[in-house]
């Protein structure tokens, strides 16, 4: 359950990383076309910045890490105890 958890932590977060890429490109491309004679529109497209926080970027490795760490226990188990 917690290896799906954290798969599911790491899968929502990428398609935020997504979503938020095509906001941008979509946000952009509509100030571009809504241009005007001076070419005022096509520069204010150019000069938006934005970009994916660190945030999202750590919540895919969390949950990757606790995917993989979760993965790790249930095969551990799998094989029994070490032999000495």
């Amino acid at each position: 359950m917690a290896a799906l958890g954290g798969l599911g932590v790491a899968g929502l977060s990428a398609w935020k990383v997504v979503d938020l890429r095509s906001k941008v490109t979509d946000m952009k491309a509509d100030m571009a076309k809504d241009g005007d004679e001076f070419g005022i529109a096509a520069a204010m497209a150019d000069a938006v910045q934005a970009r994916v926080g660190v945030g999202l970027w750590l919540l895919i490795g969390a949950g990757l890490a606790a995917a993989v760490c979760a993965g790790y226990v249930v095969l551990a188990r799998r094989q029994g105890p070490p032999a000495s």
